[in-house]
């Protein structure tokens, strides 16, 4: 109604301004990034563990002949239980071994746009759209990549692939001999045997730690932790799989050095 009309001035116009005006937002703090781990825990009876610090026959007998404090070598590290963590990031080299249950992620580019995730099903076999079955289990990542990679290129036109592992399977093993606390462990297949022996409490000081070793079928496969402690780095030490059985024998012969070397002790 023109009659009705109410003329405006400045002040009145700034008094609306400022009442209308919305208080400012803080910014929506993005998602943490969280990292994709697992922790294992030793075995319960296993943990504390107090065998390790405990001076054995072995020790008190070299120790008295010696006339010095001589303690086995090693059993500081490889004796005590402890919490092993498996990371699930990163790449997984292509020499790991595929099993059933491991995630394959599938990124399609190109004419043919998708992303899918599939499962290595119980036959050991990826099966992705209309493509035939791939046989998976038991074969490199490396390799399945390449062949699922051809089929893609064969199958749709112009489009390219990008394949990958997202998850990592669980395994079971056996831990048997001179562990403090023997039986099968839960671990993942980028987990490898030094990781089961801490999980089991570690090795007794009635154990080697020369003469461990790995069954796999009808392979023994020997591990040495003495080079291990030595060279610092466990690279060598392969990765575990289904079924593998890790065998902690007794002790063998040993030597007691003392005097001035760099590592006395009883080896």
């Amino acid at each position: 109604n023109v009659a009705e009309a109410q003329t405006l001035g400045t002040s009145d116009i700034q008094s609306i301004l400022q009442g209308v005006q919305q208080p400012a937002t803080a910014p929506t703090p993005a998602p943490p990034v969280t990292s994709s781990t697992q922790t294992f825990a030793p075995a319960q009876s296993a943990a504390p563990s107090t065998s390790a610090s405990a001076p054995s026959g072995l020790e008190t007998q070299f120790s008295a002949r010696a006339g010095v404090p001589l303690k086995q070598f090693g059993y500081d590290i490889f004796g005590v239980a402890s919490s092993v963590t498996a990371s699930q990031l990163g790449a997984p080299q292509d020499s790991y071994i595929l099993g059933v249950g491991d995630q394959v992620q599938v990124i399609m580019v190109g004419h043919e746009n998708a992303t899918y995730t599939i499962t290595i099903d119980r036959d050991g076999r990826l099966i992705l759209l209309n493509l035939p079955p791939i046989a998976a289990a038991g074969r490199t990542l490396g390799e399945v990549r390449s062949e699922l990679s051809a089929r893609i290129a064969a199958q749709f036109l112009n489009t390219k692939s990008f394949i990958s592992l997202t998850t990592v399977r669980q395994i079971s093993v056996l831990v048997t001999g001179e562990v403090n606390q023997p039986g099968m462990r839960t671990l993942t297949a980028l987990n490898t045997a030094l990781d089961a022996l801490v999980l089991s409490g570690g090795i007794k000081k009635s154990g080697s730690l020369r003469g461990v070793y790995i069954v796999r079928g009808t392979r023994h496969i020997p591990l040495d932790i003495y080079a291990i402690i030595n060279h610092g780095t466990s690279n060598s030490v392969g990765a575990l799989t289904e079924g593998d059985r890790i065998v902690v024998p007794t002790i063998g012969r040993t030597v007691a050095i003392s005097g001035s070397v760099s590592h006395p002790g009883i080896f």
